[in-house]
């Protein structure tokens, strides 16, 4: 075996990390960092079919996310997700046409003219909304911006007091035993749920969630679940405003529950089935009865007519021998 020169097979450190470093080397690229170098977003650009609440309108193209846009907007057919392979969609147009796609309008966002807007955008158009975004974004000092939502909470407030003081209690029905116990509870996402057919201008934009509702309890105090039917007192919490109160009134959905023993129940179901037999027998009686009578009293009519028709006879015998 024959080695080579001892210089070129034990080069000095330095030596070796220069020429290491003067090698090229592939570019070794995580696959998360290549992800997000493919995409810059894990948002799709959707374009909607149809209205869809709270995500924008028919005709608009909105940056979903993949699985929302996928099994809720796709799923459902209120819309298409537009393709991030831009030369493949060019290359296929009539494909994507005979599919259904509307190519017009996707080459537009391709190109640029058509800017996406983000879910829900469409719907902000409350003066909520307007004001907040406006304080949000530093367009104004925020003092007249505060003073003016300070105002319309107030006046959503008065809506939902004189709403609720003309409708009354807030009626709940559930299943409940003879003590009044509910089998379960009644919770605060139900009360919401009734307040939101009230249909006050303004209020699902103030009161957002079911946490902004509460109960007062005897000897417990606030509470969020009601375990017992009757009236109870409520407040609606409305930010920068108070409380609005209302009252909450639990019912018993059915009868209460029979709690006898098995034993009694089938007694009874004996005695109940048996008495409608006894019914039944004494109908039974009764259609025979009517039955009989008319057919006596037609073989009667015919007793009596039997008579006629002898005397007539004999009359006519009479006159023939005359």
């Amino acid at each position: 075996m024959r080695f080579g020169p001892v210089s070129t097979m034990f080069k000095p450190p330095t030596t070796l990390i220069a020429s290491m470093a003067a090698a090229p080397r592939p570019a070794m690229i995580p696959l998360q960092m290549s992800r997000r170098l493919r995409h810059s977003t894990n948002l799709y650009a959707t374009i909607l079919s149809e209205d869809v609440k709270n995500v924008g309108k028919a005709g608009e193209i909105v940056m979903l996310s993949a699985g929302f846009a996928r099994n809720f907007v796709m799923g459902t057919k209120k819309g298409l997700m537009i393709p991030r392979d831009q030369r493949g969609f060019r290359a296929h147009k009539a494909v994507y046409q005979a599919l259904g796609y509307p190519v017009a309008t996707i080459q537009a966002y391709y190109d640029g003219k058509i800017t996406p807007k983000s879910k829900g955008e469409s719907y902000k158009t409350s003066v909520l909304d307007a004001l907040g975004t406006a304080s949000a974004s530093g367009d104004s000092d925020g003092t007249p911006t505060v003073m003016k939502m300070l105002q319309l909470r107030k006046d959503v407030a008065a809506a939902l007091q004189e709403r609720l003081a003309t409708v009354g209690p807030i009626s709940i029905q559930a299943a409940a035993d003879e003590s009044g116990a509910l089998y379960g509870s009644v919770a605060t996402q139900a009360v919401y749920d009734q307040l939101l057919t009230l249909h006050v201008p303004g209020f699902d934009l103030v009161i957002k969630h079911a946490d902004q509702i509460h109960f007062r309890v005897k000897d417990e105090g606030k509470v969020r679940k009601l375990k017992t039917t009757g009236t109870f007192d409520a407040n609606v919490a409305v930010p920068m405003v108070g409380n609005v109160p209302f009252k909450v009134q639990v019912l018993p959905l059915v009868a209460p529950m029979d709690r006898r023993g098995r034993r009694q129940r089938y007694e009874q179901a004996d005695m109940e089935s048996a008495a409608r037999a006894e019914d039944t027998a004494a109908e039974e009686v009764i259609a025979a009865e009517e039955h009989i009578a008319p057919a006596e009293q037609e073989q009667q009519q015919q007793q009596q007519e039997q008579p006629s028709t002898a005397s007539e006879s004999e009359a006519m015998e009479v006159l023939k021998s005359a």
